[in-house]
């Protein structure tokens, strides 16, 4: 934008010394034509550029989404049907729970590249639902003996595998 503003103005100054040549060299009312002229043109070209550069803007295809766009809309959109909490059975519960869990994970490790997001996730969901070290543990080996982490990567299309290996 600082670059369009410095050609603009270069072009502005260099018209302007022409037309001081012009101007000594010719009557008043020949400049003040040239003048008039140079003005009208002006605006009709810029007038021109922005009109195309909105149009390119508006034109432009979107970018194709990505898994990780997908996941942050079907996070930010309403589910069709909410169930009061009171209504929810404990494995709904668990699942809504597992998913906020791998939600907040994922987004931490989209915005810091390498890093593991879970004790992020789990320190959120900690201090959201005021659960213990112990009480957390405790829900954390539930959600991976019941395959509500799976089920929850499921419904959030994210394809990862809970599952502890054992020997």
């Amino acid at each position: 934008m600082i670059g369009l503003f410095l050609a603009v103005l270069l072009i502005i100054l260099l018209i302007l010394f022409v037309l001081k040549i012009i101007f000594e060299h010719t009557d008043f009312q020949t400049w003040l034509n040239i003048l008039i002229i140079t003005v009208i043109l002006f605006t009709v070209i810029l007038s021109v550029y922005i009109l195309l550069r909105k149009a390119d803007i508006t034109t432009t295809p979107k970018a194709q989404v990505t898994k990780e766009e997908t996941l942050d809309e079907k996070s930010k959109k309403p589910q069709a049907i909410q169930k009061d909490v009171s209504e929810m059975t404990d494995e709904e519960l668990s699942i809504m729970i597992a998913e906020k869990y791998l939600t907040l994970k994922t987004d931490y490790e989209k915005q810091h590249e390498g890093e593991d997001g879970a004790a992020y996730a789990k320190q959120q969901i900690m201090n959201e639902y005021e659960l213990t070290e112990e009480e957390w543990d405790a829900l954390y080996d539930k959600f991976v003996q019941n395959g509500y982490l799976d089920k929850a990567a499921q419904n959030l299309n994210l394809g990862i595998d809970y599952l502890i290996k054992t020997k």
